[in-house]
């Protein structure tokens, strides 16, 4: 069975080679590799080729800057192999990644999408792994409408229908289109998880930026209201709902989110999950108020409200 791995490459020349060479070790062997050049402008291009010069399996498509969603979309489009995954361009494979996770695709037909625990590197060393764990498709909505830990982007592998079905990425989401994808997912398939840690994810400071962890929270909370809410024009909704949280004072609630998560973390203790339940409860209900007061979508409004009690925020904030 052949597996196709999508990629897309934006000035990753530090960091290219890495990812390519645990494609190149992996154990099972009957793969390809799609990487997007997305209009780098440093090293990366001349990294790739050496790749594709030596082995027909790593193919390149040479782009102008589009981003990571309409990227992955275009390599979907020269993929041909039964399976799908992923990796970007600064994480890793362990070498026994593929195979793992094929085994456990044939020995468990129903399910659809496929990922694993990682571990987590910065400069070059490990210093934690992930340990994500679910029974099924109800835990996989509790904990993503919950905003927990999930199995990274680049231990996806996935059944070629479940991309065909979906229509892929959704490209309104710049951010936070793997969480958008895994929600449609639940819909149509299974969602699982291999226990072990078989990606290798590396953490940089870009990574955990609070410019990018707050559009991240944006772009995700604009997902959980589309699952919730499958009545009007996908568009229409996505961009309401997303103009919604960027003009309705946000920012200020989602500091305050952040800033009792520091909090709580450096006390170690539960007695601040109200503070937590708080910040939540203001953002949601800032986003809630900004429907009404606008006056948009009676679908959309309750869309927000279901969402808000899916949480509990306000159970709990009342405790």
């Amino acid at each position: 069975m052949k597996i196709s791995i999508l990629m897309s490459v934006y000035n990753g020349e530090r960091t290219i080679d890495k990812a390519l060479n645990s494609i190149l070790n992996q154990t099972y062997t009957n793969f390809e590799v799609i990487i997007i050049n997305d209009g780098s402008t440093d090293g990366s291009l001349e990294i790739i080729n050496k790749y594709t010069q030596k082995d027909s399996r790593f193919i390149v498509v040479d782009n102008e800057n589009q981003g990571l969603t309409k990227s992955l979309n275009t390599a979907y489009k020269f993929s041909s192999g039964e399976l799908i995954c992923r990796l970007d361009a600064d994480d890793q494979y362990e070498s026994i990644k593929l195979e793992k996770q094929l085994r456990f695709m044939k020995e468990n037909p129903e399910v659809g999408l496929l990922g694993t625990n990682a571990k987590l590197e910065s400069n070059g060393k490990i210093y934690a792994q992930t340990n994500c764990t679910f029974k099924d498709n109800k835990d996989v909505l509790n904990l993503l409408s919950k905003r927990k830990a999930f199995f990274c982007h680049s231990s996806w592998c996935m059944k070629r229908s479940v991309f065909e079905t979906l229509n892929g990425y959704n490209e309104f989401f710049k951010k936070a289109q793997d969480y958008d994808f895994l929600l449609r997912a639940l819909n149509i398939t299974n969602i699982s998880i291999i226990k072990d840690p078989l990606t290798i994810l590396h953490i940089s400071s870009q990574t955990i930026s609070h410019d990018n962890e707050n559009t991240q929270f944006i772009y995700a909370t604009t997902a959980l209201f589309n699952f919730y809410n499958k009545t009007i024009d996908l568009n229409k909704k996505y961009s309401i709902i997303y103009k919604g949280l960027k003009e309705f004072n946000f920012n200020k609630h989602y500091n305050n989110f952040l800033l009792a998560l520091k909090i709580k973390r450096k006390l170690k203790t539960k007695k601040l999950a109200w503070i937590i339940n708080l910040g939540l409860a203001n953002i949601t209900n800032a986003l809630v108020g900004y429907l009404k007061i606008k006056k948009l979508n009676k679908s959309i409004y309750k869309s927000a409200i279901k969402y808000r009690e899916n949480l509990e925020i306000i159970h709990k904030f009342t405790k």
